[in-house]
């Protein structure tokens, strides 16, 4: 089966990204879930472009920010 390569790997040799790798399913799905390899008759990786990722979701895990650890508090004494 041939796939498509969206992140530059060496296997049995050097593969660049756009070069097409042809290869057992089940010995590159590793790569596949990765995002190293694409099937090209598979939509889900024909509707990414080159190079696209998806933003991480942030979760606010405070409601205040944190403190500058350098700043010195406000009543601190003065040497």
């Amino acid at each position: 089966m041939e796939y498509k390569v969206m992140r530059p790997h060496q296997g049995d040799k050097w593969y660049d990204v756009g070069d097409t790798r042809d290869a057992k399913p089940n010995s590159v799905a590793h790569l596949v879930a990765s995002g190293t390899l694409v099937d090209p008759s598979d939509n889900d990786g024909a509707a990414q472009s080159e190079g696209e990722k998806s933003e991480p979701t942030v979760e606010n895990k405070s409601d205040t920010p944190a403190s500058n650890k350098a700043q010195k508090p406000e009543n601190a004494k003065a040497t």
